[in-house]
């Protein structure tokens, strides 16, 4: 995979990730049900309202998730 392709990647995974969480300030709120969660609380599984369509395994860490799609930034040069 050559880089553009790896940081194509990265823009997609970012995207998608903002289709499901918004972020203001230090409190990160899910699109779908609107609950949110301060970044003291990331190790808690973040608590979804009733029915919310973004509850999955995978929606339950958003700050922690968020953290390991950065972890592919270009490195400073």
């Amino acid at each position: 995979m050559s880089g553009d392709d790896h940081y194509s990647q990265l823009d997609q995974d970012l995207e998608e990730f903002g289709e499901k969480w918004s972020i203001e300030h230090s409190i990160i709120w899910c699109q779908d049900c609107g609950t949110s969660q301060a970044v003291d609380q990331a190790a808690e599984p973040f608590a979804h309202g009733k029915d919310c369509e973004n509850e999955t395994v995978n929606a339950q860490h958003p700050w922690h998730e968020l953290a390991t799609l950065l972890r592919d930034l270009p490195r400073l040069v």
